[in-house]
């Protein structure tokens, strides 16, 4: 059994602090290509809803890409993520955004909405990670500097 799952939209980026853990020790699930954001949410639910063994920590890092549909089925997938937790009795949710500013806010703001919806929950969590924005040009400034 997986201790940890992570789901990665497609066109995300790979947070670099997941290469610290062992492979061994985590599910990786990926978006199919062609596959929606709520298709995505659906074969994630229906997964956990199946019932066996769930993991301790849950890890979804979405794409750049916004907007009102994909972030419903971020939602509809972070619920069902936060749902199986609860029925665990124990779990730990991490939502992982890229993109632009407004996006990451916004999906701070969902986090922050479900993390409201889980508050009499013991033992469960909601965390928000947002991947830096560094470009080549603020490294190399950076190093200059």
């Amino acid at each position: 059994m997986h201790s940890a799952l992570v789901i990665l939209e497609n066109g995300c980026r790979w947070p670099s602090w997941i290469d610290s853990q062992d492979s061994d020790s985590f599910e990786l699930v990926t978006q199919r290509p062609g596959e929606s954001s709520a298709q995505l949410a659906r074969r994630i639910v229906e997964r956990l809803t199946r019932g066996g063994p769930r993991p301790k920590t849950a890890t979804f890092v979405c794409s750049a890409i916004g907007g009102r549909e994909r972030n419903r089925a971020r939602i509809v997938l972070l619920r069902g993520l936060l749902g199986s937790a609860v029925d665990a009795g124990s779990g730990h949710v991490v939502l992982v955004a890229d993109g632009t500013q407004e996006q990451r806010r916004e999906l701070a703001r969902v986090a922050a909405a479900l993390d409201r919806e889980i508050q009499d929950a013991p033992g469960v969590s909601l965390r928000f990670r947002a991947l830096s924005r560094s470009s080549a040009n603020d490294l190399t400034r950076r190093r200059v500097a």
